[in-house]
Formats: C-alpha cells, sequence, structure tokens
C-alpha cells in the first residue's frame, strides 16, 4: 500500500472524502441527542453501530496520502451510518430525529450524485456510472 503508485494528491483526497467527513459530524450531531444516548447506554446494536459507523474514521489522515486505505476503511462507514439511521428511527420516535433521519437521506441521495453523476457531468468521466451497471448487470436480479 505505501508504494508511490497509491499516492494521491491532497485535492483529489478531498474531492473523494468530502462526503464522509460531512457525515461523520452529522452522525456525531445524532449521537449527542439525549434519547440516543440513553439508548446507546442500554444497546449493544446500538453501540456496535456507533463504533463501525465511527472508528474507521482514525484511518482518514492516512487515506488522504494513500487513498487505497479509504477506499478499505471509510467507503464502507456509509453502509453502517445508514443502518444507525434507521436503528435509532425505529427505536426512537422523535420529532427532532424524524427531521435528522430526512435530511440523512438527502445527504445520502446527494452524496450518490457526488459520486456517481458529478465527475460525468462536469469532468466526463463515466467510469464510475460504467462500473455501476457492471454492478448491476452482473446480478441475477437485475436480469
Amino acid at each position: 500500500y505505501f508504494v508511490n503508485s497509491f499516492e494521491s494528491s491532497f485535492i483529489g483526497s478531498l474531492y473523494n472524502f468530502t462526503p464522509y467527513i460531512f457525515s461523520f459530524f452529522f452522525l456525531l450531531h445524532v449521537y449527542k441527542n439525549n434519547q440516543v444516548i440513553n439508548l446507546f447506554l442500554h444497546d449493544s446494536k446500538l453501540s456496535f453501530l456507533y463504533k463501525m459507523s465511527l472508528l474507521p474514521y482514525i484511518y482518514l489522515p492516512v487515506a488522504f496520502k494513500f487513498q487505497i486505505i479509504g477506499r478499505r476503511f471509510i467507503f464502507i462507514v456509509l453502509l453502517f451510518q445508514i443502518l444507525s439511521i434507521i436503528y435509532i428511527n425505529k427505536n426512537i420516535k422523535s420529532t427532532v430525529l424524524f427531521r435528522l433521519k430526512n435530511i440523512f437521506w438527502v445527504f445520502i441521495i446527494l452524496h450518490l450524485i457526488y459520486i456517481y453523476f458529478f465527475p460525468y457531468l462536469f469532468m466526463n468521466n463515466s467510469n464510475r456510472i460504467d462500473h455501476l451497471i457492471l454492478l448491476f448487470s452482473s446480478n441475477t436480479l437485475f436480469k
């Protein structure tokens, strides 16, 4: 992993990891809610989701230098963040958390647009869309 071919520029890393940085701060804000803290203290599933949603960010400084580390450890964190928001919403009925959940879904949609369609629209690079089409076409459910 630590060879020159896997190094990246700071601007390239910032482009790739900006949505994840925003999701990190958003999730920290959600976990500061008193109801979520009470649930966190009594529920091992939420504790697991919390750890899996936030702990991979310790690799972020290294990922800015070597993006392969970010692809292995940080990109997957979005799945756990989605699961934790769903779990919190399922177990706590609150208007504040309901609004936060809706904001989070809007963020997820914007994140997907940023990752898949932004490079195509502004940089004429369809590599990620091509890989997404290959991913769906290789699955037997979509044939």
